[in-house]
């Protein structure tokens, strides 16, 4: 240490292997879950089926699930693939949740106004359950990742992931190292 200096760092040990701080870095744990940081680049395997062929890249912000208390708002940008008939049937299941809201949510503001009487308050009171609803099957239109638990500094641990996922994943690390 420098007598010039008395903040000076003496030693610094870097990580065991340089690949897991890169970006986009990603590692399996526990056998159905990826760790991972801030930034994640999956490789292009759909995560629910394990697919490898007609996939569509997807990218978004995994959070911390809404169920549970955390202090510190905790978030990975992952690029993840779905294959074309997971992402179709994710992509009606949202513009269904979408039509039921608006559905409900006009029922509810014009049914006092084009129609009178009991029929209108019955129709718009409908409205609000109508839409609640359609919120819940927009929300259920999620790929499910999730983030399980946090490790060191800026490291993850994401859940969501289907066994086929890993079972491909396996396949293409098997095929590399060959």
């Amino acid at each position: 240490m420098s007598t010039s200096n008395p903040f000076e760092v003496i030693g610094e040990q870097g990580p065991a292997g340089d690949s897991l701080h890169s970006p986009g870095w990603f590692a399996v744990v526990q056998g159905n879950r990826i760790a991972c940081g801030r930034i994640v680049q999956l490789p292009p395997i759909c995560i629910h089926t394990g697919a490898v062929d007609d996939l569509l890249p997807f990218s978004s912000v995994v959070q911390v699930p809404a169920f549970r208390l955390v202090l510190r708002n905790y978030q990975v940008n992952c690029c993840y693939y779905l294959h074309d008939s997971v992402a179709s049937q994710l992509t009606l299941t949202r513009r269904i949740g979408a039509l039921m809201t608006i559905g409900g949510l006009l029922m509810l503001i014009l049914c006092p106004f084009l129609l009178t009487g009991q029929p209108a308050g019955i129709i718009a009171a409908l409205g609000i359950p109508i839409a609640l609803l359609g919120r819940l099957v927009a929300w259920f239109a999620d790929p499910g990742l999730r983030i399980d638990s946090t490790g060191p500094p800026d490291t993850y641990v994401l859940r969501g992931f289907k066994p086929p996922f890993f079972q491909s994943l396996k396949e293409l690390a098997a095929r590399n190292s060959q």
